[in-house]
């Protein structure tokens, strides 16, 4: 029986490399489909992942993400805060900080809690995306302050 996929199929030179591990990856795994089967799927794997991607600027993706001062919070990054006992957070998404469907800076989103005197700084602590750490802004702040 012919392969449909092999009727009006071109050739693509891959380095010897990426042959090497396409064969070792069917191997590992037990997967006894043809490997021009394989290529074809990881490249149609490849194609759906970066249409989810942001948009590509000079080969580079584009980050969204929310500038505080000196540093860079990306989108997916999630703010704490404590005021009398309870934790509340907010999120960057996209370029912005959201609270409880607000837009806000770090300062309003502290100080919407626990009234105008709170330092942002001293009382917000950050999770970026995919650690497991929080981190306390000002210790990040002064990490990443050029002018130190």
């Amino acid at each position: 029986m012919k392969n449909p996929m092999r009727q009006h199929a071109i050739d693509i030179p891959v380095s010897v490399h990426v042959f090497n591990d396409l064969c070792a990856y069917r191997e590992r795994g037990g997967d006894r489909r043809d490997l021009a089967v394989l290529a074809e799927t990881a490249i149609a794997h490849w194609l759906a992942l970066q249409a989810q991607q942001p948009a590509l600027y000079a080969g580079r993706r584009a980050i969204s993400g929310y500038q505080w001062k000196n540093l860079f919070l990306p989108s997916g990054t999630l703010l704490r805060t404590r005021y009398r006992g309870k934790s509340y957070r907010a999120a960057v998404d996209g370029d912005d900080i959201v609270f409880e469907g607000r837009k806000m800076s770090p300062s309003e989103f502290v100080n919407a809690l626990g009234g105008a005197a709170r330092n942002a700084w001293q009382r917000i602590w950050i999770l970026f995306p995919n650690e497991a750490k929080w981190l306390l802004a000002a210790r990040l702040r002064d990490q990443n302050d050029w002018r130190a």
